[in-house]
């Protein structure tokens, strides 16, 4: 299978400031891989610097095109991005919001299709708003709005989703009901790259992982062999528990 995203030496930059270090990982085309690191690791950083919210130095491939090469038309039909924090205030109605996510594949002029309305339906039901649809985006609790931004990005129909903390303010049930989603797409083709906080997510729900700390990477590969009691030593100053097979314990300092 082809190979959905591939960094080559990236290093992203605030202002004069490179924040992320010579970052080189590959990822799989229809897979989950989780981007991992204690806070201030560079993660978010990461992502915005692969989407070109941030300048970056290297290579930031999506599918065999440089990202840095694409007009904001294409990138936006390739890429969905969704931030940990929006910007967006504004009281739309729910499927107009998501429907926005849409306005790289219209013409200047064009409205929806009808696959295109099917397409916005489909993603509002994956991620149990289909009831809010009328509702105005301003009037939703901080999670209501989160799953709302999480099916405009569903709805993009980009090869590659770029997801920023997910599950923040998620309950359990629509956290695992995401996971799923996710997990559903990338048997269609579709490749998610998510900053995960929750190691146990981690180990069950994504297929590849990198960490960083002090944004550099610390380790990547397949999620499990990335994330030795090494790797969780060195970045997190944990240590694993006994029954790690199981679960990790991030409650016991290192020694």
């Amino acid at each position: 299978m082809a190979d959905a995203l591939t960094l080559r030496n990236l290093r992203v930059l605030r202002g004069s400031h490179v924040c992320v270090h010579d970052v080189s990982w590959t990822v799989e085309a229809g897979t989950v891989a989780a981007v991992l690191g204690p806070n201030g690791a560079g993660k978010s950083t990461l992502l915005r610097g692969i989407v070109g919210l941030l300048p970056a130095q290297g290579s930031a491939q999506v599918l065999g095109r440089d990202v840095a090469t694409m007009s904001r038309r294409e990138r936006a039909r390739r890429v969905a991005w969704l931030p940990q924090e929006s910007a967006l205030r504004t009281a739309m109605p729910v499927r107009d919001v998501v429907a926005a996510g849409l306005f790289a594949r219209r013409s200047a002029l064009g409205g929806l299709t009808e696959n295109d309305a099917g397409g916005v339906d489909e993603a509002m039901r994956a991620v149990d708003v289909a009831s809010l649809s009328t509702r105005p985006f301003t009037q939703l609790s901080g999670g209501e709005r989160r799953r709302v931004l999480l099916a405009r990005a569903l709805a993009t129909g980009a090869e590659l989703l770029l997801l920023d903390e997910p599950t923040a303010a998620l309950d359990l049930a629509h956290a695992l009901r995401f996971f799923d989603t996710i997990r559903e797409l990338t048997r269609l083709g579709r490749t998610v790259v998510c900053v995960l906080h929750d190691l146990n997510d981690a180990l069950r729900f994504s297929d590849l992982a990198i960490v960083l700390h002090h944004g550099r990477q610390v380790s990547s590969g397949r999620t499990r062999d990335a994330l030795t009691d090494d790797v969780i030593r060195s970045a997190w100053g944990v240590s694993q528990s006994p029954d790690a097979a199981a679960r990790f314990d991030l409650l016991e300092s290192a020694r």
